[in-house]
């Protein structure tokens, strides 16, 4: 059944077209993604689909046969943690889909304050039942769990594309390689038409002079000279029609990114460099608490050398961003470099209101060349809004330019609090290649499985509130193991020694201990 139709349909906001759709519909049990760049109009389409009336339609119409439950980013539920506000909202919208079986779900970036345990649980119930959903996304493994269609918004247009998001990115990944070849056979055109030009024009020229110096001598005959002038007219005549075809061959260059190193950095380094296995940081072992709430316990020191990338992870509520304040102002007992410069990401905090220009502030705080600042700008979306005063920014733009500053001030540790939360699917591939290629240490909170797979980082986590690395788990395995095989050999000489003890009994207790022994 046809849910929604939309027919010739173009919506502005404010003074600015933000897309044209000439026709598209969504029917029974279709789960479609909405991707696209931030400030395309995505969570606009939404809102045009649930009939909001503040939105400005410009032509076209949007039909609609079922009611539409809207779940909005960012909802406001007081003292209430974002994951379990999230829950919250979503459990009541799936209520109301079980009373209103006629209808479409619509969700606008559902994953952004949920963990990793909570995303399970949501990619559970939408898989579970038949929804009809539409779902605005910047969460690659989400999409890739629930949806069977992509709805992408670009070039203010909205093209479909019908399998899951790792089909569309396998798509759009070959219409890239596509336009790099055409590229690069273009430019070698260019190469030879601009050869070929350069050559009927020396030609050309030549003629002219011959021309010149036999109209001099009276022993040519005047039939020769013509025909220089001829042949003269004609080299010219080419030459400027091959320019005029290169003027007019335009192939857009496809966009690549070169890797962000210290060959890149501009600034005097001496102030924040130390020698790679140094320590920048040595945590003590000691309990991490808020209000005199204990949150987690460091069970031994830790140590953040100078290149060091950790991945921070733990359920919602653990006490991962605390820990990461706590570090940026040094209120953690532990040994600091004297070097230490410490930058730190926090979504949940604004920029302080400045006068200044995005591009002026940025460039007095990075320690990149120019090149590479822009690139981390148009990464983020703030190219086009370089010359905007700060505090005229929107709120999704002042957290990325928040996050700018970060990644490119001049700092060896850098702290990512949930980078990923308000950042488009490009900017997270970006995002990701940046922290590769970053030559100094960084420490990540984030609950995105597709953006931590891709990332190279060592793993810590908090877990039954202790902070675990793998080698303390890996070295508290081998003592287990240990008591374990001690236990079991107490246990044998025991049996051993009662002479009412079947031998069953002790052939069973020798086959545990050669088992634990073999692990």
């Amino acid at each position: 059944m046809e849910l929604i139709k939309i027919i010739n349909f173009k919506i502005s906001f404010g003074n600015r077209d933000l897309f044209n759709i000439p026709e598209l519909n969504i029917n029974t049990n279709e789960k479609i993604g909405l991707i696209g760049n931030n400030g395309v109009g995505k969570t606009t389409l939404l809102k045009a689909i649930d009939q909001n009336n503040n939105l400005n339609v410009t032509h076209g119409k949007i039909v609609k046969n079922c009611s539409t439950i809207f779940v909005p980013q960012l909802l406001d539920y007081g003292g209430i943690s974002g994951g379990e506000r999230e829950r919250q909202a979503i459990d009541k919208a799936i209520y109301n889909l079980k009373r209103e079986p006629n209808s479409l779900l619509l969700l606008d970036e559902p994953t952004s304050n949920l963990d990793i345990n909570q995303q399970k649980w949501l990619i559970n119930i939408l898989n579970a039942r038949d929804i009809s959903l539409l779902v605005v996304s910047h969460d690659r493994d989400f999409l890739n769990s629930v949806v069977n269609t992509i709805w992408c918004i670009k070039d203010k247009k909205v093209t479909q594309f019908n399998g899951k998001y790792s089909d569309y990115e396998k798509f759009e990944q070959t219409k890239k390689q596509k336009e790099e070849a055409a590229f690069n056979v273009h430019q070698h055109r260019i190469a030879r038409l601009k050869k070929a030009s350069t050559q009927k024009l020396q030609q050309g020229k030549a003629a002219k002079k011959l021309t010149h110096n036999k109209s001099k001598h009276k022993s040519y005959s005047d039939w020769k000279t013509k025909n220089g002038e001829r042949a003269e007219k004609n080299l010219l005549k080419t030459s400027h029609i091959l320019a005029k075809r290169i003027s007019n061959e335009k192939v857009v260059k496809p966009i690549t990114h070169k890797k962000i190193t210290l060959k890149n950095i501009t600034t005097n380094l001496t102030s924040i460099t130390i020698p790679k296995n140094s320590s920048l940081v040595k945590i003590a072992a000691q309990e991490i608490t808020i209000a005199k709430k204990k949150l987690f316990t460091i069970p031994r020191e830790l140590g953040i050398k100078a290149t060091d990338k950790i991945l921070l992870t733990g359920n919602n509520g653990v006490g991962k961003s605390v820990f990461l304040k706590k570090l940026y102002k040094q209120k953690i007992e532990g040994i600091f470099n004297k070097k230490l410069r410490v930058g730190y990401f926090d979504q949940n905090v604004a920029s302080s209101i400045s006068e200044g220009t995005v591009i002026s502030s940025i460039m007095k705080t990075t320690m990149f060349d120019r090149s590479s600042t822009m690139q981390a700008l148009g990464d983020l979306n703030l190219k086009e809004h370089i010359n905007d005063k700060i505090a005229t920014l929107s709120g999704g733009q002042l957290v990325c330019f928040n996050l700018a500053e970060t990644l490119l001030g001049k700092y060896n540790l850098i702290l990512l609090d949930e980078p990923t939360n308000f950042l488009d699917i490009s900017s997270i591939e970006a995002l990701e290649n940046f922290i590769n290629d970053y030559p100094f240490a960084i420490i990540i909170v984030s609950h995105d499985k597709k953006f931590i797979s891709d990332i190279n980082v060592k793993k810590w986590e908090i877990v039954h509130q202790q902070l675990l690395t793998p080698s303390y788990v890996h070295q508290n395995k081998n003592i287990d193991k240990e008591n374990q095989i001690e236990l079991l050999k107490f246990k044998l000489d025991k049996l051993m020694a009662d002479p009412n003890v079947s031998i069953k009994e002790i052939q069973n207790i020798s086959k545990q201990l050669k088992q634990l022994k073999s692990k």
